[in-house]
């Protein structure tokens, strides 16, 4: 019997090394993919705990904090100090209708006006037994904007961008970029962003305050009250050479704060305030949303309007877009108002999607940024407020025979004037997280306009109310407005009291 040798093997081919790369490849490729994930998810977990921890320092710190001066941060009587200069008119229209018998406090949480018009039939105003107005209760915006625009002198008045009046600033504005339909402008007012926090003076004894530019960091420290209070404790501590003079970026070799050497806190995570008295003659409860952000850029930056050319101030980071809250593309999903119940109201709402959002702006600008995981907020609201018929005869008046002009619709349910008839809301805040989007696509409904089409987690607390278009399609009423800010990180509900 012959036996054979086996043939010693020459060694691996070109074929299996190629295919050896190949598996190499797609294990280093998978792996690197890792790294990236991997930072993704410790973000949004440090994200969520750091906002959790924020939100419930914030109502502690709401509730709890109470001075002599107001009874915690959003007692309306915070806002009606005499020297709270932007409040004047509010202040003002108070004491003459409390003289008049006027059933509750005026303030900005129940009453908006249009101040820098000086039109006093502009504004809404609410009633005793129904809810506050929605409002923004953002002093650190405020502070920050005040704190760059006006130099080295503690001015106590507000002018210009500084303060609380007018359009400038205010939360979700989306005049100027959100269209009209025929003789109908947007319910995209905006709402009051509200602050009772004055630049700080050792000699004027205000106990919410914040910090102008000073040669003094130790007075800064002191002063910057604001800063403290709506930023988390936990984020990190910059330091640095203000004067110019030489050392060290990070850690000035000279820590004399005479050399002007500062410390400022980073601002990492911020928060802010929306809501309304759950009662507007009550103004114990606060109902609303402690929003959480995450590295919030704050400031005003000028914006050319692409509908009207005009130049708006816009606050830094917040979009405001048309919304149809509650979409249907078809008149035939439309749940209509029947006539005998609205005389000379037509079309309806959405009988079945309630959680539907189409986000709507005008093709020149660019696209917002729209991420599933996102909040988004419904701000509409309609500056001059209508109600149902009413038999109106006069104005009341104080005292002194002067009428008060309030509003237009001076509490038209009032017992004490007799007035009757009841207000349309169209004010409101809600928020929202985006749980699925479509693509950004060309508007087929409105020409010169680009559209997305959202869901959302909950169903939608007010829908837009919508028309037939004349083609099958439906249109809305009155164009209304969502706020986009992708800084926002988290919402919390909250119930706040005032002592």
């Amino acid at each position: 019997m012959t036996s054979r040798r086996s043939r010693a093997r020459a060694g691996i081919t070109l074929t299996e090394i190629l295919i050896a790369i190949m598996i190499m490849g797609i294990g280093m490729v998978s792996l690197a993919t890792l790294f990236p994930l991997g930072l993704l998810r410790m973000r949004d977990a440090t994200r969520a705990s750091r906002s959790t921890i924020l939100a419930q320092s914030a109502m502690a710190d709401a509730n709890v904090r109470s001075t002599e001066y107001a009874g915690g941060l959003l007692n309306p009587d915070a806002f009606l100090d005499p020297r709270l200069v932007w409040y004047q008119p509010w202040i003002q229209l108070n004491g003459r209708a409390q003289r008049a018998g006027f059933p509750f406090t005026i303030t900005p949480l129940t009453h908006d006006f249009d101040t820098i018009n000086n039109d006093v039939l502009a504004g809404v105003a609410a009633s005793f037994f129904t809810p506050g107005l929605p409002v923004a209760y953002d002093p650190l915006f405020w502070s920050t904007t005040h704190y760059l625009t006006e130099g080295q002198t503690p001015v106590q008045t507000p002018t210009g961008l500084r303060g609380n009046l007018g359009s400038e600033g205010r939360f979700g504005s989306g005049i100027g970029f959100v269209r009209s339909t025929g003789n109908n402008p947007p319910s995209a007012h905006g709402l009051q962003r509200i602050t009772n926090f004055q630049p700080y003076d050792p000699s004027y004894p205000w106990p919410y305050t914040y910090s102008l530019p000073s040669t003094n960091p130790a007075l800064l420290n002191i002063a910057e009250v604001a800063g403290k209070i709506f930023s988390s404790i936990d984020d990190p501590v910059i330091t640095g050479d203000e004067s110019g003079q030489s050392g060290s970026p990070v850690v000035p070799a000279d820590f004399d704060p005479t050399a002007g050497y500062s410390s400022e806190r980073e601002w990492d995570f911020t928060w802010m305030i929306t809501g309304r008295l759950g009662v507007a003659g009550d103004p114990s409860t606060f109902e609303g949303n402690i929003v959480v952000f995450h590295k919030r850029p704050i400031g005003l930056d000028p914006v050319v309007s692409p509908l009207d050319g005009n130049t708006y101030l816009v606050p830094t980071g917040e979009r405001v877009v048309e919304a149809i809250w509650g979409y249907t593309s078809s008149a035939a999903g439309l749940d209509l108002i029947p006539a005998p119940q609205a005389p000379g109201i037509t079309g309806g709402y959405s009988a079945a999607d309630d959680r539907s959002v189409l986000l709507r702006w005008p093709a020149s600008m660019p696209d917002p940024l729209v991420r599933v995981g996102d909040f988004i907020a419904d701000v509409t609201y309609e500056r001059y407020q209508e109600t149902t018929p009413a038999v109106v005869s006069s104005y009341p008046s104080d005292p002194s025979g002067r009428p008060i002009p309030l509003t237009r619709n001076y509490l038209p349910d009032n017992p004490l004037t007799g007035w009757n008839g009841a207000r349309y809301p169209g004010q409101r805040v809600h928020w929202y997280r985006i749980v699925q989007k479509g693509e950004v696509e060309i508007d087929p409904d409105v020409a010169g306009h680009r559209r997305i089409i959202v869901r959302i987690d909950t169903p939608v607390q007010a829908k837009t109310r919508l028309v037939p278009d004349g083609s099958g399609g439906v249109s809305s009423a009155v164009p209304e407005a969502a706020l986009i800010n992708p800084y926002v990180v988290n919402v919390f509900p909250v119930v706040l009291y005032s002592r």
